[in-house]
């Protein structure tokens, strides 16, 4: 994946600051990309941690539920490493697994209330040192183990609540992309209208109510003709989620009950208990709409 992420991991020592850890930060170039076209990244600049000032501070890890000790810094300070540039102002995180986390970056308000950390190395009682391993996250309760724990190779973002800005608030009391979000591999500065505008698509009220859903619920890990995250299916392709999902109810119980059904297969969608019929019809709606349609090209005003 572009903007892959370089650790390389120090020797172990009480005092412990990483030799090298590296990651990629780049802005996106404008194209077709639901057409399939890719220029691939501008101004990629890959950032070296051990050159910016490091925190030692106990977090809690929503992950893992407890408080850990880690040494990091601001998800903010990283991005802020880029050059800036008034064009962009969304931030899209990149994972190992294939999800993407978009957030807003210059909104002070999100980025204070959110307070994302991003670790480098946690802290071990036992060898009373600073360690690269991270224990991985299981998923699923005593009766299945989803086969697909979330584990981490690289960098953790640490968060403490399951809030996002993309969320509302009732929506995070059941459900967060940050409880599957495993190694950051890289973040990717966008413009965030032009990067909107490629979900939009001519429609009435439900095609665009569901085009906020798919927003707020689905795109951390599915994509639309490649645009979203690819951690799960892509919507549109080879084909439309629609044609076998022919219907708004055959949909809601997929997106409502998938977990129930997961037990079979080893792998779990989360059942998005904050999801109701008719906001799953908002997006069945959008979803054929944009299978008839065509999606506008990523262009961000100069």
């Amino acid at each position: 994946m572009l903007g892959s992420l370089l650790l390389l991991a120090a020797a172990p020592s009480p005092t412990i600051l990483p030799a090298e850890i590296q990651v990629a930060i780049w802005v996106r170039a404008p194209a077709d990309y639901a057409a399939g076209q890719d220029p691939g990244p501008v101004d990629h600049r890959v950032i070296g941690l051990s050159q910016v000032n490091l925190r030692d501070e106990a977090r809690y890890d929503l992950q893992y539920g407890r408080k850990e000790r880690y040494l990091g810094l601001e998800l903010l300070t990283l991005i802020q490493q880029h050059p800036q540039t008034k064009a962009h102002n969304l931030a899209l995180l990149h994972f190992e697994n294939g999800m993407l986390i978009p957030l807003p970056y210059r909104d002070a308000g999100a980025m204070a209330r959110l307070d994302a950390f991003v670790a480098v190395r946690r802290w071990s009682d036992e060898d009373q040192q600073f360690q690269a391993e991270l224990p991985k996250v299981e998923h699923g309760g005593p009766t299945f183990l989803d086969r697909r724990p979330t584990e981490f190779r690289g960098l953790k973002v640490v968060v403490d609540r399951p809030w996002h800005p993309f969320l509302r608030d009732s929506a995070s009391s059941t459900f967060s992309p940050w409880l599957h979000a495993d190694t950051l591999e890289g973040i990717e500065l966008v413009d965030e209208k032009a990067w909107n505008r490629q979900f939009e698509v001519d429609g009435d009220g439900r095609v665009k109510r569901g085009q906020e859903r798919f927003k707020e619920s689905c795109l951390w890990c599915h994509s639309a003709r490649g645009i979203g995250g690819h951690y799960g299916w892509d919507m549109m392709e080879p084909v439309p989620v629609t044609t076998f999902h022919a219907n708004v109810t055959s949909l809601y119980y997929h997106v409502r009950f998938r977990a129930e059904a997961a037990r079979e297969q080893g792998q779990l969608m989360p059942g998005l208990k904050h999801m109701g019929e008719p906001e799953v019809g908002d997006i069945w709606h959008w979803l054929k709409a944009m299978a008839a349609g065509v999606q506008p090209a990523y262009t961000p005003k100069r």
